[in-house]
């Protein structure tokens, strides 16, 4: 056993091949040797790549009167629910923006902010304030968010959309957060939006037990003619979340298979409704021990 697991080479893929980055936080537990190895940034990549993100759950939006946001944990491995478990993913009256890679931006009354759900410890982030975009003759703002990028190296980009309309006629105005000021963007040409545009916004169409959006796809039981709001599209279409009356469903597309995750009739009354969906994925992101000493020691 001495000889396998000291055989660098054979350790690399042993360690490759663990099935969540909280086994390979602890495999690294084991001696410096191994932790060297792990928190290598060339072998971070490769796991990385090997494991994409994890979908944990997803926030779900009701409306009444107010924004009332809640998290929605989906059936996990064991390793992945002690995961959820140790977070923190319960939000007040704060409104979500946007949620990437295990981070959510939050918008407040002050402005936004980002929070980190599996890391509480650290907090909630704000951001610098973001002033609106300068508005002419009858243009209103629409409404506003803050989406938020995270790259391979971890480094994070946010960028600010706002929409403004006069009538039927539709500005969008885009602005990127550079250090700890946001620049001044830039306005896109007004659109012209058709008359019934919240008829068609989103909407898929169910007929003869098929999804024309995404093919072959629809769960027999839906009835002929109902309305499909697609609320979100996992990264590389992986996933879809769609939204029908007050009932939410989970479609993936490896698998083809669809499955309602959320009945807001079972939680609240009739006058509340959906708002939108928000799925919560986990990153592979170790966060590993800091070595006191570096000397090549292998306990």
């Amino acid at each position: 056993m001495a000889e396998v697991l000291g055989n660098g080479d054979l350790l690399h893929v042993i360690l490759l091949r663990l099935g969540f980055p909280t086994c390979l936080v602890r495999a690294a537990a084991v001696c410096r040797r191994w932790l060297r190895l792990a928190s290598d940034p060339a072998f971070v990549r490769r796991f990385r790549k090997l494991h994409p993100p994890h979908l944990l759950g997803f926030y779900l939006v009701t409306y009444c009167d107010r924004p009332f946001p809640r998290f929605v944990p989906l059936p996990q491995h064991p390793e992945l629910a002690a995961v959820i478990h140790r977070g923190s993913f319960g939000l007040g009256q704060e409104v979500v923006s946007d949620c990437s890679s295990g981070h959510l931006v939050l918008s407040l009354n002050s402005g936004f902010a980002v929070r980190r759900p599996l890391q509480p410890g650290r907090g909630t982030i704000a951001l610098p304030k973001l002033l609106p975009p300068a508005v002419q003759g009858s243009d209103s703002v629409y409404s506003r968010d803050v989406f938020l990028t995270v790259g391979d190296g971890g480094s994070m980009s946010y960028t600010a959309v706002t929409l403004m309309c006069s009538g039927l006629r539709l500005k969008v105005h885009i602005s990127k957060l550079q250090g700890e000021a946001w620049c001044d963007g830039r306005s896109f040409d007004l659109i012209e939006l058709p008359q019934r545009r919240a008829r068609w916004n989103k909407l898929g169409l169910i007929a003869c037990g098929k999804l024309y959006m995404f093919g072959h796809l629809a769960d027999p039981s839906w009835p002929p003619g109902v309305s499909v709001h697609v609320d979100v599209v996992g990264d590389n279409a992986k996933f879809v979340f769609l939204r029908i009356h007050s009932e939410v469903f989970y479609m993936c597309m490896c698998t083809r298979t669809v499955k309602k995750v959320y009945d807001l009739t079972q939680d609240y009354r009739q006058t509340w409704y959906l708002f939108g969906v928000h799925p919560f994925m986990m990153v592979c992101a170790p966060t590993f021990p800091v070595l006191k000493h570096v000397h090549d020691q292998e306990d």
